[in-house]
């Protein structure tokens, strides 16, 4: 078997695994929203082990860039849309004192786009906004949203040519891992400040 996706940055040396490297990907939707000139920013993130590396790289790219952390600005919560919903309504306090959240999930993005909306805060004029995973569903958002992308073509290539290459070998082989860097989608909500 190989493991694809959804894996720890350190944790799976002993088994085959292809994944999206988290913390590159956690730092990566960071700078962009401090490339445009946001220093306040949220993140929201879950309790599994590729958001901890998410989380990680976020605070990476905020401490390169000299921004003190805000450890109110960490919010946690479950990787779905009505949980996402939720903690971005009971915390409008603080997405007052922000002004851009990097949300670790698209579909955690969903939820915080439509309670800011719900809430009268407009993407991107009144709030920036940067998801994880680069799922077309983030298009289908008004505004579309900016996300960090796993490359999936590759990453499907990469297990398939994995998976047939240990089913063509009698021998055991050395377990491998490949992590890919992923990459920023830009669509329409960021603004610059």
């Amino acid at each position: 078997h190989v493991y694809l996706l959804h894996c720890s940055r350190n944790s799976f040396e002993a088994v085959d695994m292809i994944d999206t490297d988290n913390y590159a990907g956690g730092y990566l939707g960071t700078k962009h929203l401090i490339d445009q000139g946001h220093r306040n920013i949220i993140t929201l993130t879950c309790p599994w082990r590729e958001f901890e590396d998410r989380t990680n790289g976020y605070l990476h790219a905020l401490e390169e860039a000299g921004i003190e952390v805000n450890r109110h600005f960490v919010l946690m919560g479950e990787c779905s849309y009505q949980n996402a919903y939720e903690i971005t309504s009971k915390n409008l306090d603080l997405f007052k004192e922000a002004t851009a959240i990097y949300v670790q999930s698209d579909i955690m993005t969903t939820g915080v786009v439509n309670a800011l909306q719900h809430h009268g805060i407009r993407i991107p004029e009144d709030f920036s906004i940067v998801g994880t995973d680069g799922y077309e569903l983030g298009i289908m958002f008004n505004p579309q949203f900016d996300s960090v992308a796993h490359p999936i073509s590759e990453l499907a290539d990469l297990a398939i040519s994995r998976l047939i290459e240990k089913l063509g070998r009698t021998k055991p082989q050395s377990p491998r891992q490949i992590i890919l860097r992923p990459y920023i989608v830009e669509r329409s909500s960021v603004k610059s400040v």
